[in-house]
């Protein structure tokens, strides 16, 4: 079920969406969006492509990443969720890359597979120009609120990320990552050097 706003918040969605910085960066353009649905398309470049010629692979998960994200706008289960400040958070995708993409544009249509309360899955589907399929991924996304001043977080419709601290960058070892998911406590995380440099 969904209310009488859907057709004009879809309309400024859209609009919005034509004005982010990133988005023209790479050419991404939402073509539509609906509740648990959503698709989007950029055309190959030379400046986005990789040193053999093909269209980057970080080209394809951003429109991935961004199409799923789109699915989820109009959904009225997170409808009280973003009238509250809240917002979405990518906690893992999963990209495998079918074939590659040397011209012509590619297009991402996303699904809401699940709903959950605090765990949402979303498929995608990218298709090149001859409607070969480019790549295929699943979402999975959380809902982060807003801090409040309530000592308890809301644990039926998001996960509060609190930080402790910073992460101390520490030379020679790597990174120490320290905070507290919904009350509980992170263990300390130390990234390889490796990683950074």
């Amino acid at each position: 079920m969904h209310d009488t706003d859907t057709p004009t918040r879809r309309a400024e969605i859209l609009t919005e969406s034509r004005d982010f910085p990133f988005f023209r960066l790479i050419g991404l353009e939402i073509l539509d969006v609906e509740p648990a649905r959503s698709s989007a398309q950029v055309n190959w470049r030379p400046d986005l492509r990789q040193p053999v010629g093909l269209l980057h692979g970080g080209v394809v998960t951003s429109l991935i990443d961004t199409g799923t994200a789109y699915a989820l706008l109009l959904c009225d289960e997170l409808r009280e969720t973003f009238q509250a400040g809240g917002s979405l958070v990518t906690i893992d995708l999963r990209v495998k890359y079918l074939r590659p993409v040397s011209g012509g544009s590619i297009t991402c249509t996303s699904q809401v597979s699940r709903m959950g309360r605090q765990i949402i899955h979303v498929d995608a589907v990218v298709t090149g120009h001859s409607t070969r399929e480019v790549a295929r991924s699943d979402a999975i996304y959380t809902t982060v609120t807003p801090n409040t001043s309530s000592s308890r977080p809301n644990r039926r419709r998001s996960v509060q990320l609190i930080p402790e601290r910073r992460p101390e960058i520490q030379p020679g070892h790597g990174v120490r990552i320290v905070g507290t998911i919904a009350g509980r406590s992170l263990r300390p995380f130390r990234a390889p050097d490796r990683c950074w440099g």
